[in-house]
């Protein structure tokens, strides 16, 4: 719903209850018609505002997209989701996110779990909600000691 029909929704609830305000009480059969449709209409907005506040929630003021990067290790891929779980270095938190489409072959990844690395990733948050991160890059790995 946009905003001009939600406006018009709240002009006609406004003049129903106008109306029914008019309207004796003792005239029953009148007012059922005009209150069963300030149901409906009460019902309507009710919905429009919650998909209103939602719609600013998730406004270009309340969303933040930053590049960073991160230092830890990849914990798992699931390379057909295009997925990954990847450990901080810095305090042990196990962040999860999407692998962006710059990485053409996922499952490299899974060959080098467990092994420290620094990684390039998008984080985006809607508000002060929990960033949402997707990996930019396959990241290098430093030869592995025998």
């Amino acid at each position: 719903m946009n905003i001009q029909e939600y406006n018009h929704l709240r002009t006609e609830q406004t003049a129903l209850q106008r109306m029914l305000a008019s309207i004796p009480e003792e005239n029953v059969l009148d007012r059922s018609g005009f209150e069963a449709r300030l149901d409906e209409l009460a019902e309507q907005l009710g919905a429009a505002g919650e998909v209103r506040q939602a719609g600013e929630r998730l406004s270009q003021d309340n969303l933040r997209a930053e590049e960073v990067t991160l230092r830890g290790e990849f914990q798992g891929v699931l390379p057909k989701a295009r997925r990954f779980e990847f450990k901080l270095s810095a305090d042990g938190e196990v962040i999860r996110g999407k692998i962006g489409p710059a990485v053409t072959d996922p499952d490299i990844i899974n060959q080098h779990l467990h092994r420290p690395t620094t990684i390039s990733l998008m984080a985006t948050r809607f508000g002060t909600g929990k960033p949402q991160y997707v990996l930019l890059a396959l990241p290098s790995w430093a030869p592995q000691s025998m």
